[in-house]
């Protein structure tokens, strides 16, 4: 896997760099796009922050709508790492807001879905709810699984934080359902997380230590998880 991480890395490197010497912004662009993705699945956010502001620069003076919004969204979430909740949310309104502007109703959806994993962070279960149910209702519309499972992943944390056990248990099993069915094993860790800090707080500690083996069991086969990472410590009860 380090092997491909670093594979990943060169390429990305390569691209930039040949785009820069032969003044192709916009190719530029997508090149740090990439190259940011590799940083934050190394960890290193910072990197990953400088590479989506130097891209959305060239997006920007390029008129790219819709990859402006892209990369509003990818810096919004890659700054909830570093911990500038504030700041994530400012750089996801704008980003939903250019994409209701296009009419780009799967962005929307996953725009929501962004803004809603901020919301949670920053402790507005209201607001957080809000936007994951109409990001849910967009995506069940289109028909995106992987789309709806993760939705339905955050909602659950919302419940379990609030101490609806039944209500998070249910969107937690939605949620793997949907996994299972597109083969995401990382999404299916994610619930089965989920599931067993259901079943913890219930008084099941076996039936939790089960869960947990079995999302070890997915995570050891695939990267981590990058996307709820930065929920880590917000699923208690209030």
């Amino acid at each position: 896997m380090q092997d491909d991480y670093s594979r990943a890395r060169r390429l990305a490197e390569e691209s930039l760099a040949l785009s820069r010497e032969l003044a192709e912004r916009k190719q530029a662009g997508y090149a740090l796009y990439i190259h940011r993705r590799q940083a934050r699945i190394e960890g290193n956010y910072s990197g990953a922050a400088a590479f989506f502001e130097e891209s959305l620069v060239l997006f920007s003076e390029l008129g790219q709508p819709y990859d402006i919004a892209l990369v509003l969204s990818g810096l919004g979430l890659t700054v909830l790492f570093l911990g500038e909740d504030e700041r994530a949310a400012v750089l996801c309104e704008k980003s939903l807001a250019l994409s209701r502007k296009l009419g780009d109703s799967h962005s929307i959806a996953s725009w929501l879905a962004n803004l809603g994993m901020i919301m949670l962070v920053r402790g507005n279960d209201k607001r957080a709810t809000e936007q994951c149910e109409e990001s849910l209702a967009i995506r069940k519309t289109l028909g995106h699984k992987g789309g709806s499972a993760h939705t339905l992943a955050i909602l659950g944390h919302i419940a379990l934080r609030q101490g609806a056990y039944e209500r998070a248990a249910d969107c937690y099993t939605e949620s793997l359902t949907l996994r299972q069915e597109t083969g995401e094993k990382e999404g299916i860790a994610t619930a089965l997380e989920g599931l067993a800090a259901v079943t913890v707080r219930q008084g099941q500690p076996l039936s939790a230590a089960r869960l947990v083996w079995f999302s070890g069991c997915m995570k050891a086969t695939c990267s981590s998880d990058i996307v709820l990472r930065p929920l880590a410590g917000y699923y208690e009860p209030t």
